[in-house]
C-alpha cells in the first residue's frame, strides 16, 4: 500500500496535473518540473532557444543518482507547438498563404511527434519509466489567438527582419476556428499515442473527457479569465486528472 510517486515535466499546461488534490485512496504524490514555453520539438535540439533539453536531462540524472527516487516520469509537451510554433512557422514566410493548409499542418504534427518521441526514447534508454501526456483542447476563439500571436511577435527585437512580415501576416491570416483547432489537437494526440506505443512508451490523456456535445471544450473548464486565457481552469477538471494519473502510476508499477 505504498505511495505512488511520479514526476511530471512539462510546459505551463502541465499545471493541470500538478495542482491536483488527490483522494486519499489514490495514494499519489507528484513532483513537478515546469518548463514554461517549452516546445516538444525543442527537446530533441541541443541548440533550442530555451535550453530545456539540457535542464531536463540534468534533472533526470539527479533522479537516477538517487537510489530511492521514483523513476516514473510523465512528459507534457506539444501544446506550445500546436498553438503557437506552427502558426509562427506558417506565417513567417515572406509571402505566406493566408489560408490555413491542413496538409502542411498535418506534416508539422508528424514531424513534431517524430522529434518528441526520439527524445522520449533517449530518456527511456536511461532506465526511466516514460509516459507522454496528451495535449489539452484549445479554449480560445480565433480572434484571441491572433491577439496572442501578435503580442508574442511584438516581443521580438526591432532589428529582427522577420518581425514586420510576421506581424503583417498574422493580421491577414485565416486562423482556423475553435472546432477545427480542437480537431487539430485531437490529431496530434492520436499521432503521439501511435508513435509512443510503437516504442513501448506510455500514453495517457484527459482530452476527450473535457469536450462537450458540440465538439469543443466545455465552458465549465475555462479559466476565470474565460475565452481570453489559453490555459484551462485546472481545478474544474482535477478529478479527471487525478484518475488519469492514478492509471498512469499503476501501469508503470
Amino acid at each position: 500500500f505504498g505511495i505512488h510517486h511520479q514526476h511530471v515535466i512539462g510546459d505551463s499546461h502541465s499545471a493541470a496535473y500538478c495542482h491536483v488534490s488527490y483522494p486519499i485512496r489514490h495514494r499519489l504524490w507528484t513532483s513537478w518540473l515546469l518548463c514554461t514555453g517549452g516546445s516538444a520539438r525543442g527537446l530533441a535540439n541541443d541548440n533550442s532557444k530555451l535550453g530545456y533539453r539540457q535542464t531536463i536531462l540534468a534533472h533526470l540524472d539527479r533522479i537516477a543518482a538517487t537510489s530511492n527516487a521514483s523513476r516514473k516520469v510523465l512528459f507534457c509537451f506539444g501544446q506550445v507547438d500546436i498553438e503557437f510554433v506552427y502558426y509562427n512557422k506558417w506565417l513567417s514566410d515572406d509571402i505566406p498563404n493566408s489560408c490555413f493548409n491542413f496538409i502542411d499542418c498535418n506534416a508539422f504534427i508528424q514531424d513534431t511527434v517524430r522529434r518528441y518521441v526520439s527524445f522520449l526514447r533517449e530518456v527511456a534508454d536511461k532506465g526511466i519509466s516514460v509516459s507522454a501526456l496528451g495535449i489539452l483542447p484549445p479554449c480560445i476563439e480565433a480572434p484571441y489567438l491572433k491577439r496572442l500571436l501578435t503580442a508574442y511577435a511584438q516581443l521580438r527585437p526591432l532589428h529582427d527582419r522577420a518581425r514586420g512580415p510576421l506581424l503583417r501576416n498574422i493580421g491577414l491570416a485565416n486562423v482556423p476556428d475553435l472546432r477545427t483547432r480542437t480537431f487539430i489537437h485531437h490529431l496530434f494526440n492520436e499521432e503521439l499515442a501511435r508513435e509512443a506505443r510503437k516504442h513501448s512508451i506510455g500514453f495517457h490523456s484527459v482530452f476527450d473527457k473535457l469536450l462537450g456535445e458540440d465538439g469543443v471544450v466545455k465552458l465549465d473548464y475555462l479559466s476565470a479569465l474565460g475565452l481570453g486565457d489559453h490555459h484551462l481552469g485546472c481545478p474544474s477538471f482535477q478529478h479527471h486528472c487525478a484518475d488519469m494519473l492514478r492509471t498512469a502510476a499503476l501501469e508503470a508499477s
